[in-house]
């Protein structure tokens, strides 16, 4: 079985690191691969079995003018022609999404089955690029839809909500965090958990939504809670998103319902993810 990542990000460099000790994977990346070349598409979905699509484009605010072409390219067209070539050569097709795209739905929790309605252009085209590859008719497909994903490899660049968090308080940065952007988060460990699970044929073709497991709690409350594990005495100040002046609008409610995807993976508290992650990078 050939395995090929698409994106060496805080995702998929681990990812590579975990399941290339069972598996034959390459890892394709920028500036040498580009995911918008369909030449390059066409031949990496060709000579494997199965494609995991961690490439994107992440920068919200950037996306919402000065990268609006960049994001429609890479977010939703390239996952397009990726679904197009993976139907036609008959390969699997793992993709990571966002719960970005769920936008404006303020129920009590977020369900896979809802439409989106999202609220910014990184959400527009990561929903667009999900609605391609179901409407492409793939044989076997994988849609994880993610929220706030922290993962080790992560941690030197600080691309992460925990990491950022755990840094302004080592190093004794006041910092503003807000608490009305309620939801869990995803640690990097638990969707490399999942792929490899759907690798395995245990987990059906679909659409999930994937988090850590716990209580309702708000960025604020994650904050609060790295504060305690690292024993800081730094202040954390609580705001709401309305003092935040960002370019991208972003979404109050992130409280995805993981009901279908339990049924297939024991899914970790939140808490013990996080402890697990700071472990990993003091």
């Amino acid at each position: 079985m050939k395995i090929a990542i698409l994106g060496d990000g805080q995702l998929g460099s681990e990812l590579f690191e975990t399941i290339s000790k069972k598996y034959f994977v390459s890892i394709y990346a920028y500036p040498e691969f580009n995911i918008c070349n369909n030449i390059q598409l066409c031949d990496i979905v060709k000579i494997h079995d199965i494609i995991i699509n961690c490439a994107a484009n992440i920068n919200v605010d950037k996306i919402e003018n000065e990268q609006k072409d960049d994001s429609f390219n890479v977010n939703y067209l390239a996952v397009k022609n990726l679904a197009i070539y993976c139907k036609h050569f008959n390969k699997k097709l793992i993709h990571i999404s966002t719960d970005y795209i769920y936008g404006e739905l303020y129920n009590d929790k977020l369900y896979e089955e809802l439409i989106g309605n999202p609220i910014n252009q990184y959400g527009y085209d990561k929903y667009e690029g999900e609605k391609s590859i179901v409407s492409e008719g793939l044989n076997d497909y994988l849609i994880l839809r993610v929220s706030g994903v922290f993962g080790k490899n992560g941690a030197k660049r600080r691309v992460n909500f925990v990491e950022k968090i755990k840094y302004a308080l080592q190093n004794n940065i006041e910092i503003r965090v807000v608490d009305d952007q309620i939801g869990n988060i995803t640690s990097t460990k638990l969707i490399i958990k999942t792929i490899e699970k759907f690798i395995e044929d245990k987990i059906p073709c679909g659409i999930y939504n994937l988090t850590n497991d716990g209580p309702i709690v708000s960025r604020y409350d994650i904050a609060c809670f790295i504060k305690e594990c690292i024993n800081s005495k730094c202040n954390i100040i609580r705001c709401k998103t309305d003092e935040f002046k960002s370019v991208a609008k972003r979404q109050l409610n992130s409280n995805l319902c993981i009901d279908k995807i339990k049924k297939y993976i024991d899914v970790e508290l939140l808490n013990d993810a996080i402890k697990e992650y700071l472990a990993e990078t003091e």
